[in-house]
């Protein structure tokens, strides 16, 4: 009786152990199945759903001329584009509507802009002693290479100007969202047309 007894557990083991190993197999495949999805999704999410420019500098510089140049940077993120237009007002800080913008500048881009693509845009600037704080509305509107969908964005700083004594702090810095609103309240004055 005994051999048979361990024939029929060793019959169930075996058994038990078969089913155990395909059981195992399907959990695997399964949870290969899920790690590629979430993967997938992963790396869909890293990639933004438009193209984004993000402001990573501004500097004022004086050549040895007394020139002074506002230089602003910014970055693509990973979607490319193309047809960038921009726009810099440069603009006194009493923010006057009878007041002109003190520069103006407005560029056609040539070329596209790929991923984490870097474009910098020069304007001149007064550096004489005295020179007030000022506000600079830079504005930006381009295509989405792959969805040819348009896009715009604005950027808002200021800059401290030049004390009475010609040094100045060289670089500009954000708004506040209350400036930034007397900034859009004076442009609409001036009607000055921006980009959008």
């Amino acid at each position: 009786m005994a051999p048979a007894l361990y024939a029929i557990v060793g019959g169930v083991m075996i058994f038990f152990c078969l089913w155990l190993a395909g059981e195992l197999r399907q959990q695997t495949k399964e949870l290969q199945k899920l790690t590629n999805e979430h993967q997938t999704r992963q790396f869909e999410g890293d990639r933004s759903p438009r193209p984004y420019f993000t402001h990573i500098d501004s500097v004022v510089r004086k050549d040895e001329q007394g020139t002074g140049m506002l230089m602003l940077a910014t970055v693509n993120n990973d979607v490319p584009v193309r047809g960038v237009v921009s726009q810099i007002l440069v603009l006194d800080e009493s923010l006057d509507p009878t007041k002109e913008p003190v520069r103006t500048k407005r560029v056609e881009g040539a070329n596209p802009v790929g991923p984490h693509g870097m474009l910098t845009h020069y304007v001149p600037v007064p550096v004489e002693p005295d020179t007030p704080h000022l506000f600079i509305a830079f504005h930006m509107r381009y295509i989405d290479a792959l969805s040819n969908k348009p896009y715009s964005q604005a950027f808002f700083l200021e800059w401290t100007g030049v004390r009475p004594d010609g040094n100045f702090i060289p670089h500009p810095f954000g708004t506040s969202k209350q400036k930034k609103t007397r900034i859009e309240q004076y442009i609409k004055d001036r009607r000055i047309p921006m980009l959008e």
